[in-house]
């Protein structure tokens, strides 16, 4: 099933963190075959700091951040801590994505850390859900353990 309007929700966790630039985890409100993504960039540091971006990637994968890592405030990750992340994409022409991220057991911010629009060609149609994710190749203590929980696609 695809949907322009969608409103992913997720937790992830990592069973120790990653030295070098860290690990990476991609959540996709809309993926369009052939065309490309929108989608958030979580990203937890080795020191533990954990930062969230807004990026779009075309038909080749190729990578356009849409808005800059934020550094989230007062959020700090250990091994064995759980994230939870919530992006959505909604509507078309232009196209609004927004992404929020928190420590599960903590409240959920009502505010989007990161929003903004976009109306590139090909994106502006209803798409799928998704998740990738990767750990830096400056790291140096892999394998990383990287598992998902609590995943829910809904309509905003």
């Amino acid at each position: 099933m695809s949907a322009t309007s969608v409103d992913l929700s997720s937790s992830f966790s990592l069973d120790k963190v990653a030295n070098g630039s860290g690990v990476y985890v991609n959540s996709y409100a809309r993926r369009i075959l052939n065309q490309g993504s929108y989608y958030a960039k979580t990203r937890v540091l080795s020191n533990g700091a954990v930062s969230v971006e807004l990026d779009r990637a075309n038909a080749a994968g190729a990578e356009t951040v849409l808005q800059a890592p934020l550094t989230i405030s007062g959020l700090s990750y250990a091994a064995g801590d759980a994230l939870n992340v919530r992006v959505q994409a909604t509507g078309t022409s232009p196209t609004t994505v927004s992404a929020r991220v928190w420590k599960v057991g903590t409240v959920e911010p009502t505010t989007w850390q990161r929003s903004i629009t976009d109306s590139t060609a090909g994106l502006q149609a209803a798409g799928h859900v998704g998740f990738t994710s990767y750990v830096s190749s400056a790291a140096t203590n892999a394998p990383i353990t990287l598992k998902f929980d609590n995943v829910a696609a809904t309509a905003p």
